[in-house]
């Protein structure tokens, strides 16, 4: 046999070029990945922001509607008193209105001038006159330029008295007598109200609830909570603290900034009556639908007459939005308007409007 044939030499140095990649195409290489993982990873992050802003201005459209919702469901329930109809629609043109901060039970029908105060199922204020009307309000968590309302009613479903809750107030009633019991529940041998049968009357929880808008989620002592410093939808309910009858203050919705509330009158009439040639009195009969709205009511007359609130909620947005600013001005109601300015430029914002018809008020007016 003859000698292994030995492999050409320049075979060999082919296949030794080609055992591995240069220096320069490694780096082409790791260019192009880079390029590629800068434009994937571009992607992703403007997709997180993208998907973070929708999560913001959803959050935004959904906080505007549920504020609205909730105040549409209490008040819908204002005015209803369980079975007490004997409602003085038109208080004395002289009476004073009751007390929107009153915490003693015994004056939450007759007050201390003997105005009936069931007959007024809401009572609101501007910023003007928020001190004055709602001096329970705590003042250092008070968003400014806004309005708040409140609202008399009780709860729909009747409680039994061996249940009551020491300090809660509660209202009990029956068609056939006037006047109603309101106490609180450590004095249940006061509701002695009994029906035509014999049985007890109904007893119902009454907490006047009063909503406004405070500059914080989570405030104590009117100082913001970290974090928490987000204009919200609070709710200030008349209850058992735990030591007094008093009111206690909790969020409802965050993100609402502005609230503005138009009430409807039923202005149907005048003087509730007139005299025919004959000298015969008429009463005026009212369609209990509103005839005008006013923001700033400043009569007791005026308030008696509330059949429907319009309102105007600004809803804004949980987070700034990068590179934004909101350089219109909201048209809000009655001549209001809201201009951001600074760092309340930076987030987007949405307008709510609602008109709300007091079913319990109106209806007795017809």
């Amino acid at each position: 046999m003859g000698k292994d044939r030995q492999p050409d030499a320049g075979l060999l140095k082919m296949r030794n070029r080609q055992a591995g990649l240069s220096i320069v195409e490694i780096m082409i290489a790791m260019t192009l990945g880079l390029i590629l993982l800068t434009a994937v990873g571009g992607f992703y992050v403007a997709q997180h922001r993208n998907q973070r802003e929708l999560s913001n201005q959803f959050a935004q459209i959904e906080n505007g509607r549920y504020a609205m919702d909730v105040l549409t469901k209490y008040l819908e329930n204002a005015g209803y008193y369980g079975n007490y109809v004997y409602m003085d629609d038109f208080p004395n043109a002289s009476a004073t209105l009751p007390s929107a901060c009153e915490t003693d039970a015994q004056y939450m029908y007759s007050t201390s001038t003997g105005t009936n105060a069931l007959a007024f199922a809401v009572q609101g204020a501007t910023s003007a006159t928020m001190s004055a009307t709602f001096p329970c309000i705590p003042g250092a968590n008070l968003y400014s330029d806004n309005d708040a309302f409140l609202v008399r009613e009780v709860d729909p479903t009747p409680v039994a008295s061996s249940t009551l809750v020491a300090r809660n107030v509660y209202l009990q009633a029956v068609a056939r007598l006037k006047d109603p019991v309101i106490t609180t529940g450590n004095k249940v041998a006061s509701f002695t109200l009994t029906n035509l049968d014999g049985s007890a009357g109904e007893i119902r929880r009454y907490p006047p609830r009063i909503f406004y808008i405070g500059r914080c989620l989570d405030a104590s002592a009117g100082t913001c909570s970290t974090g928490s410093d987000i204009p919200t939808l609070r709710m200030l309910e008349l209850g058992d603290t735990g030591a007094a009858t008093d009111f206690t203050d909790s969020p409802m919705v965050e993100g609402i900034e502005r609230m503005v509330i138009e009430y409807g009158l039923d202005l149907k009439g005048s003087n509730h009556s007139y005299v025919d040639a004959s000298g015969v009195t008429h009463v005026v009969q009212y369609d209990g639908a509103p005839d005008s709205y006013s923001r700033s009511l400043t009569t007791t007359d005026q308030w008696a007459r509330v059949v429907a609130l319009r309102i105007t909620l600004l809803a804004r947005a949980g987070r700034i939005t990068a590179g934004y600013s909101d350089t219109r001005s909201y048209t809000l109601a009655s001549g209001v308007s809201y201009t951001p300015s600074g760092t309340a430029a930076n987030y987007k914002r949405k307008l709510f409007r609602k008109t709300v018809y007091l079913i319990n008020v109106g209806s007795r007016r017809r």
